[in-house]
């Protein structure tokens, strides 16, 4: 027997889609990633956990924090992609995300990171990073991280919001932590194809 709240998903998405926007577009809102969004169109066999989240879409919302689904033993249920922990000396534990392009991942990391209160920092593998202007460019790996004054919540809003002179569309991720780490490393003069991404948070 079918689920009603994934029935409902499937509506709701496919009378959004029908509106005009795009799966990926109504991933983005509820981060999320757009091949998710189309199998509950298609297919209807999930979705119910995030129809209050769609229906403040239908509402005209631009981000819903949605909460990711937990373990049964009630802790949250790691998101796609490699993160692994690390314990400190310091009694502090750090968590590592990897990927190669992954934006559902990485919002779902730093949305985790806000509900924590973590500290975010990242690094970002280019495929042509010139470090000296009469060198020719390299692979290599430039840092960034949460701006002074900024927690977590305030880099996703941003991400989702970006204001005057930020490089990126609302909710690109990707766009936004590569277009950060540029203006924190001025020293580099060429920076492109960004291939991957370590995103670190602290507790």
């Amino acid at each position: 027997m079918a689920n009603p709240g994934n029935i409902q998903a499937q509506g709701i998405i496919q009378q959004l889609h029908s509106q005009g926007m795009s799966y990926k577009e109504i991933g983005r809102r509820i981060g999320r990633d757009s091949s998710y969004v189309s199998q509950i169109a298609r297919r209807g066999n999930k979705g119910a956990s995030i129809v209050p989240a769609l229906q403040q879409i239908q509402g005209g919302a631009t981000s819903v924090n949605v909460p990711r689904r937990t373990t049964r033993g009630g802790s949250a249920a790691r998101v796609r992609g490699k993160t692994r922990t690390f314990h400190l000396k310091s009694g502090r534990t750090r968590h590592v995300t990897n990927v190669k392009k992954g934006p559902a991942t990485l919002k779902g990391s730093l949305q985790e990171a806000a509900r924590k209160n973590q500290r975010v920092q990242w690094d970002v593998h280019f495929k042509k990073l010139k470090v000296y202007p009469d060198k020719p460019p390299q692979e290599g790996w430039a840092s960034g991280h949460q701006p002074a004054g900024w927690n977590a919540q305030t880099l996703l809003d941003r991400i989702n919001n970006p204001q005057e002179g930020d490089n990126w569309r609302p909710g690109d991720v990707n766009a936004a932590l590569v277009d950060i780490t540029r203006q924190q490393n001025p020293a580099l003069y060429e920076m492109n194809q960004p291939d991957e991404f370590n995103l670190f948070t602290t507790e």
